[in-house]
């Protein structure tokens, strides 16, 4: 529903923009939201009127109300090329979007969406033509179009309702909870209340959308109390009970073990009725020994290690999701934990000092033992997955008997597998 707003500075009026779509089917990122965000309408309008303006269409979309201001989240540089840009006549429904007398001329643009240079999605929006008079193909290419009305013709949109569309272009669709603290994970799990409602907006939410489950990642696990975690299963059970009493599914991120530990237990996680757990065998690099070189972020070895351990636990393999690498970091050499840049997208990587495009210095810069390529400039370590690494890890999980894999992180032109 249109939201009001007041914003002093500026002529509020009403706009609409929807029908961002994925270019491609590209599997959605574990922990990252969807990147086909599209913003469907930016109403500075009275609660009356966005009434009046009656019900938008149900798609199996979620929508989430979010100041202007903020940018769709995910890491990179957005930018934009204009692929269409007319004038045309409103009808009833999107007159009544914005407020504007049916016939009346609108100007309708199609942008391309590109973080780092990849293509996200293509977004359509819809401008009452009064009120942006000289707007051209090309002042929607450079800076933010939130801000442009302001800038130029003062009239300033306040609040958005982001809606994404996933369900068009993937088979299953998990949106991510996320607590990156102990004091988070603790804030959730350690009251019934929360539990309950997180329970509740969780279910509603997929059920709504028309999704297939809830992610859920809640990590820091190394500080948790035992209390943490009997409470975050107790969270995970109930959930589980909720989603599958309406026909939807739980993953359930998890660290990557070797040997069994104090503070997680993957077999008790999985038997609270999770259908899937992902581990997240990466980020190895954090276990490096002081005084000594950074490791990489998956060695084969530690893979296979990673991996064996979580099938002796979830020996059943369709519940079982081992999660691969696409990005890199960078470090002081040798290692400083505390000095670590983790999660460098290839977009980034490519601009740091001695990086190489060059095939014979990339094989040379090959590690043996991950097939990541690590390379020491200016007293910094560096080590990113190309796509030939990430083959061969998932030949390493192929080899073992793994049917399922989640890769972190997409976009920022990072590597995808060949096949």
């Amino acid at each position: 529903m249109p939201v009001a707003g007041e914003q002093p500075g500026g002529t509020q009026q009403p706009w609409a923009a929807h029908g961002h779509e994925l270019l491609e089917p590209r599997p959605v990122p574990r922990h990252a939201p969807p990147y086909s965000s599209s913003d469907t309408c930016y109403v500075p309008a009275s609660p009356t009127q966005a009434e009046q303006a009656g019900p938008a269409p149900r798609l199996p979309s979620v929508t989430q109300i979010t100041p202007l201001r903020v940018r769709p989240p995910v890491d990179g540089t957005w930018t934009s090329r204009t692929v269409d840009h007319r004038v045309t006549v409103v009808g009833p429904r999107l007159g009544r979007r914005l407020q504007v007398s049916p016939g009346e001329p609108v100007l309708r643009i199609t942008r391309l969406r590109m973080v780092g240079g990849d293509p996200m999605g293509v977004e359509r929006l819809h401008l009452p033509q009064a009120l942006v008079p000289g707007l051209t193909a090309a002042d929607l290419e450079t800076g933010s179009f939130y801000r442009l009305p302001g800038d130029r013709y003062g009239i300033v949109p306040t609040t958005a309702a982001q809606t994404i569309e996933p369900t068009a272009h993937s088979r299953y669709q998990y949106p991510t909870i996320s607590g990156m603290t102990t004091a988070d994970v603790h804030a959730l799990v350690s009251s019934r209340t929360e539990r309950s409602a997180a329970v509740t907006r969780l279910t509603s939410l997929v059920v709504d959308a028309g999704l297939t489950g809830v992610d859920v990642d809640l990590e820091d696990y190394w500080s948790w109390s035992k209390a943490d975690f009997d409470n975050y299963k107790t969270f995970l059970r109930r959930l589980a009970t909720a989603l599958h009493a309406k026909g939807k599914r739980l993953q359930v991120d998890a660290p990557a073990m070797t040997e069994d530990a104090p503070f997680y237990d993957y077999a008790a996680v999985s038997a609270t009725g999770v259908d899937e757990l992902v581990i997240m065998a990466y980020d190895h690099q954090y276990d490096t020994e002081p005084g000594a070189a950074c490791l990489p972020i998956t060695p084969y070895d530690w893979l296979k290690d990673v991996t064996a351990y979580a099938q002796s636990k979830v020996p059943d393999p369709n519940r079982l999701v081992i999660g691969l690498p696409s990005y890199g970091y960078s470090a002081p050499a040798p290692c400083d934990l505390n000095a670590v840049t983790g999660n460098i997208h290839f977009a980034d990587m490519r601009h740091n000092p001695g990086f190489s495009a060059d095939p014979a210095t990339i094989e040379r810069r090959r590690d043996p033992s991950s097939g990541e390529i690590r390379w020491t400039s200016g007293g910094v370590q560096y080590d990113y997955v190309d796509r030939v690494s990430l083959d061969r890890k998932l030949a390493v999980l192929t080899g073992l008997g793994v049917t399922k894999v989640s890769v972190w992180t997409l976009g920022g032109a990072n590597p995808w597998f060949t096949r």
